[in-house]
């Protein structure tokens, strides 16, 4: 079985501070591209292990303002799936209307700026 060692690593300054608490280790990378690789040579350093035996996740800390703005990012999006979704209801609605009230298909769509395949589909 594969040992997995979790890599925190936190923006410090103009570098990454790599934290591995499963080996009391501590590191820094300029790039958070090099943080896998030298937190992988960390664990091997002071595991005496193989660097090559071992996983490693590594999972990036952000600041508390920018989860906060990911955070109502992602209700925004939701919000906005949402109200797209009303608002095609609300089309295919008037639509539906149209239709009842007998226009055509053709004349719905001149009426809308729709093609009249569109408004087909969106009467069915």
């Amino acid at each position: 079985m594969t040992t997995t060692y979790a890599v925190t690593a936190e923006r410090s300054g103009r570098f990454w501070a790599l934290e591995i608490p499963e080996v009391e280790g501590y590191t820094q990378v300029r790039s958070l591209t090099d943080a896998e690789p030298m937190a992988r040579d960390c664990i091997s350093f002071l595991t005496n292990v193989p660097p090559n035996s071992f996983d490693i996740t590594v999972t990036v800390k952000l600041p508390t303002t920018v989860q906060q703005h990911l955070k109502d990012s992602h209700t925004l999006a939701e919000q906005a799936a949402t109200a797209q979704a009303q608002a095609a209801a609300e089309s295919r609605a008037a639509i539906r209307e149209l239709h009842q009230q007998g226009l055509s298909l053709k004349e719905i769509g001149l009426a809308l700026g729709i093609s009249r395949q569109r408004a087909h589909q969106l009467v069915h």
